[in-house]
């Protein structure tokens, strides 16, 4: 993990979600916060990605770092509203 906030903390990454009819959805995003082990983004409740994160929370996002790694990881999505956290952002 203490390679991926060397490397990968923000910075951009491809991040996919999937729409209600099932079809992938890739968007830039950048990572916030690389915490516990934990890797954080941010995004509003107002936004398309928001919405298709609450209805299906199956998302994947990869980046790479300057000399070419590349990271790739799947999962689920957990929403945190924890007010002391996004202060460290």
């Amino acid at each position: 993990m203490e390679r991926i906030k060397e490397n990968w903390i923000k910075k951009y990454s491809t991040f996919a979600t999937v729409d209600k009819e099932g079809n992938p959805q890739a968007r830039a995003f950048q990572i916030a916060l690389i915490e516990d082990g934990k890797i954080y983004f941010l995004t509003a409740k107002s936004k398309e990605v928001y919405q298709q994160m609450e209805d299906n929370p199956n998302i994947a996002f990869t980046v790479a770092s300057p000399d070419y790694v590349g990271l790739r990881v799947t999962g689920k999505v957990n929403f945190v509203n924890d007010l002391t956290l996004k202060e460290n952002i």
